[in-house]
């Protein structure tokens, strides 16, 4: 079930990234994206920074024993880990 956000919220974000060129926000409340869609984050960079220290962290914390779960690794090169999971971070988000 995807969170509801007031539309007042929503509008405040969108302004945000239209400041921030990452978005156009056009008549109508619509939004046109100005970043490639095959981007990806600067290496070491802070989002990936956060992604390593916070939700990687978060995500890996908890044994996967779940009937939803599975946690793979193989060698050194490779990790697959997946379980239903909501970032505790968004939990402000939620209605």
């Amino acid at each position: 079930m995807r969170p509801k956000f007031p539309e007042r919220e929503v509008l405040r974000l969108f302004y945000k990234l239209d400041q921030l060129k990452v978005i156009e926000l056009q008549p109508g409340n619509r939004v046109r994206l100005l970043v490639s869609r095959h981007f990806s984050w600067r290496a070491g960079g802070p989002v990936q920074r956060y992604i390593h220290h916070k939700l990687l962290r978060e995500f890996t914390s908890s044994h996967f024993v779940g009937s939803q779960e599975e946690f793979f690794f193989h060698g050194a090169a490779f990790v697959l880990a997946l379980r239903p999971w909501n970032y505790s971070g968004f939990k402000q988000f939620e209605r």
